[in-house]
Parts: C-alpha cells; sequence; structure tokens
C-alpha cells in the first residue's frame, strides 16, 4: 500500500485528534489511519475526512498483509516526511494538498523549483 498518498488524509486526522483534545501529534494519524483501514469505516466520529475507507481498506488487505510489507511502506513514507518535514508542514497549514502530494510524490519533483 502506498502510504505516502494518503500522507495528507493521516496528518488531517491527527489535526482532528488533537482539536478535540487528544495530544496525539502526527503519529496518530497513522494509528488513527490504520483503525480506519481495519474496519472500513471513519476512525473518528462525527468527522468526515474524505477518504474512501472501502477503498483504503481494500489496499490494506492487498498491500500490507505480511509485517514486512507494513514496515517497508511505515519506513518509505517515515523518511519522505522527514526528508520534507518542513515544506509538508507549510503546505498543510496552508490547505494545500496539491502542494502537499507534490511534495509526498517519490521521486521528488522532476525539477526542482526555480528559485532553489
Amino acid at each position: 500500500m502506498n502510504l505516502k498518498k494518503y500522507a495528507y488524509d493521516m496528518w488531517g486526522l491527527s489535526q482532528e485528534d488533537q482539536r478535540r483534545g487528544n495530544p496525539s501529534g502526527v503519529e496518530m494519524g497513522l494509528d488513527l489511519f490504520r483503525k480506519g483501514c481495519l474496519t472500513g469505516t471513519e476512525p473518528l466520529e462525527g468527522f468526515n475526512s474524505g477518504v474512501n475507507w472501502a477503498q483504503a481498506q481494500a489496499e490494506w488487505v492487498e498491500g500490507m498483509a505480511t509485517q514486512t510489507q507494513r514496515e517497508e511502506a511505515i519506513a518509505e513514507l517515515r523518511a519522505q516526511e522527514d526528508a520534507y518535514e518542513e515544506e509538508l508542514r507549510e503546505a498543510f497549514q496552508a490547505g494545500d494538498r496539491a502542494q502537499f502530494d507534490a511534495i509526498m510524490a517519490w521521486p521528488r519533483h522532476s525539477e526542482e523549483d526555480p528559485e532553489e
């Protein structure tokens, strides 16, 4: 499963969880996402993350069947987040899903931004 394509959703789940008073941090987003994938339903009651949970559940079942697959997918997600954390934070705070997803694309952009 390509967890990176759901990274924005995980950050959104974490943000909503924090808004509700749980000091979860971004790590909780992965846990909430996993819960949604396992149940096929929205993991936070009364919240609409916009994730198609039936589709995410099917991807989870297909691509996360073994511990090795899960560890590899999580490691890839974390490496990308670590490499571009500041850029991801800025895009998320601006609500710019397209920019966030572009940063999470692997390999990185085919060309770097001209101002860099």
